[in-house]
């Protein structure tokens, strides 16, 4: 995908890597109220990983991180996200 196609457009290394970040976002879209066509880049840097904002149906924004899984292994931070308490921190979930 190229720059030039549409204002949100995002570049990936590799048309796997696209895909596999498609299917996981179509996989907790419906459940989180995420609004796919909203995706755009949020942050660029000299890391791997990538940060994008996409809108929720309430109009609230939230930040998708991509990290390719041979450069960073993410279980462990989901794993102590789903221990922490809902109602006292705003972490990252599935």
């Amino acid at each position: 995908m190229t720059s030039t196609a549409t204002p949100n457009a995002i570049e990936w290394p590799a048309p796997q890597r696209q895909q596999a970040f498609n299917r996981w976002l179509d996989s907790v879209s419906a459940p989180h109220g995420l609004v796919t066509s909203s995706l755009r880049s949020a942050s660029s840097d000299a890391s791997f990983r990538r940060y994008f904002r996409v809108d929720t149906t309430s109009g609230a924004p939230c930040i998708v991180m991509d990290a390719p899984p041979p450069q960073e292994d993410v279980r462990q931070s989901e794993a102590r996200n789903r221990k922490a308490p809902a109602h006292s921190s705003a972490v990252p979930r599935r």
